[in-house]
């Protein structure tokens, strides 16, 4: 038996993108549906309110489409001296939990 592909998608690929005006946005429940469909068997987790705040629900909404988290976008501002994005990341980090058997600690995202 051969080696099993695994693959995975992002939101963005289905247009759902964090850029104002950007045009129509389609539902998490949509998108996870149709990447399922497709095999991808992973996603990032996309912007900001593409899926739920709380990693228990975002998981779950991953687990009910038969999808896992592998990732995340996350704009931060790095070019510039007045911004410190180091506090950024930290203050963000919980965006990026989901599918863990266990609370998330530093180091496991």
């Amino acid at each position: 038996m051969g080696k099993k592909l695994k693959i995975a998608g992002a939101p963005i690929s289905w247009g759902v993108c964090e850029a104002p005006g950007w045009g129509h946005q389609m539902g998490p429940n949509r998108v996870l549906k149709e990447m399922s469909e497709l095999g991808l068997g992973a996603t990032e987790f996309g912007p900001a309110g593409f899926l739920p705040a709380a990693a228990e629900e975002r998981a779950k909404v991953l687990k009910a489409l038969h999808m896992e988290a592998i990732g995340g976008f996350f704009p931060i501002v790095i070019h510039r001296e007045d911004h410190e994005f180091v506090h950024a990341l930290g203050s963000r980090r919980y965006r990026y939990e989901a599918n863990c058997d266990q609370p998330c600690r530093e180091g496991r995202v």
